[in-house]
């Protein structure tokens, strides 16, 4: 398995231990990791490079790193709120210690409970990763976004669907990305909305795991940029005229349905909130061959680097939900003019002969200019 995965990325594999295990099935799992990943598995701290601060990706490749707890909570209730359970997790009755053998691998990712940033610059390390339930992150964000930023300049967070999705349903990863948080767990096995934005997000840097952030959010503390206050632009904003032309060889709802689909492209933008909008196309009827459209779209994007466009393509229906049949997702910053060729994901993001023939056009937006802010001279200024 790990094979596998090398041969399409170099960069390290997280992998995000939930423990309720004994303690003798703790010195299992840990005994099956050192086996199994061998040498790929980092079991103390890279020699040559500084103790204090995290490893770039670069120092780290083809290695596999474990994050975890050093406490266990025993299995309560699979219906209780992820909030209570932290709450009963405090106690003693409810908690345990992880073995040694297991908790020794948690090298570089410590997984500890989210404090304010004034607290946990002076109790931890680079190296302690908190994790946040969904509506924990939003109370956070809402509280103080400053804060929640500026942890993500020094340490890793991460943010998970809240324990009441029992359908598997996902959060929208854009809020947490929009704060820095590095790390957004989602239900792979729901083909959604939002798992598309998340194969878009990171389609981008040759699809290796791991894209860089803008400086607006890497330098917070100089910037103190809030991603609920869009009054001033970091970013340098445009606007895209994109015209849906026609598509080709778009594929039926189902494999065990006939009817021909009568298509629409559904184009929006995903970001900052700000930048939130939606646009679609006429329906075409009866024609998933090669329906034509030939509709012009404008998108006025104020901050590109945070900033996803994503194209569905689905099947009206005048009775039930329309199903979608085809996508792509990708940075807006990755979005190329001219006439193009857009290859279309099926909904499981398998590779598909369906795609949209569109026509891009791309220029600054001179009135967003008016309130525009370089980074580099705040950082400078502030220096």
């Amino acid at each position: 398995m790990l094979l596998f995965i090398y041969l399409f990325i170099s960069y390290p594999v997280i992998l995000n231990i939930e423990n309720h295990c004994s303690s003798a099935q703790q010195k299992q799992m840990a005994q099956i990791l050192k086996t199994y990943l061998g040498d790929h598995l980092v079991t103390k701290h890279l020699s040559d490079k500084d103790p204090s601060v995290l490893p770039s990706p670069e120092d780290l490749k083809y290695k596999v790193l474990i994050r975890g707890k050093s406490t266990s909570i025993s299995t309560i209730s699979n219906l209780m709120f992820q909030e209570e359970l932290n709450e009963y997790s405090s106690q003693n009755s409810l908690r345990k210690d992880v073995e040694p053998e297991l908790s020794e691998l948690f090298v570089y990712f410590m997984n500890v409970p989210y404090e304010e940033n004034d607290y946990t610059k002076v109790n931890y390390t680079p190296f302690h990763s908190s994790s946040l339930a969904e509506k924990t992150f939003l109370k956070y964000a809402q509280r103080d976004p400053l804060d929640l930023i500026l942890q993500t300049t020094w340490r890793i967070l991460r943010v998970y669907p809240d324990g009441l999705r029992q359908d598997s349903s996902n959060l929208d990863p854009i809020n947490p990305w929009n704060f820095g948080v590095q790390m957004v767990a989602l239900n792979y096995q729901t083909d959604d909305d939002m798992m598309a934005l998340y194969y878009g997000k990171f389609r981008d840097n040759g699809c290796c795991g791991y894209i860089l952030k803008p400086d607006y959010l890497i330098k917070a503390h100089k910037t103190k940029f809030n991603p609920w206050n869009s009054s001033i632009n970091f970013d340098q904003p445009q606007i895209l005229t994109i015209t849906i032309i026609s598509g080709q060889f778009l594929p039926r709802s189902s494999i065990k349905t006939k009817d021909i689909p009568d298509p629409y492209v559904r184009i929006s933008t995903h970001g900052l909130p700000c930048d939130q909008q939606t646009q679609k196309t006429q329906v075409v009827d009866n024609n998933g061959f090669d329906p034509i459209w030939n509709e012009t779209f404008e998108f006025r994007i104020r901050f590109p680097q945070m900033c996803l466009m994503y194209f569905s393509v689905l099947d009206y229906d005048t009775v039930s939900d329309d199903d979608r049949i085809a996508y792509f997702s990708a940075p807006v910053t990755m979005i190329q003019e001219g006439y193009r060729h857009i290859y279309l994901r099926a909904n499981n993001n398998d590779e598909t002969h369906s795609t949209l023939f569109v026509h891009v056009d791309i220029r600054n937006d001179g009135n967003a200019n008016n309130n525009n802010v370089n980074v580099q001279n705040i950082i400078r200024i502030q220096f």
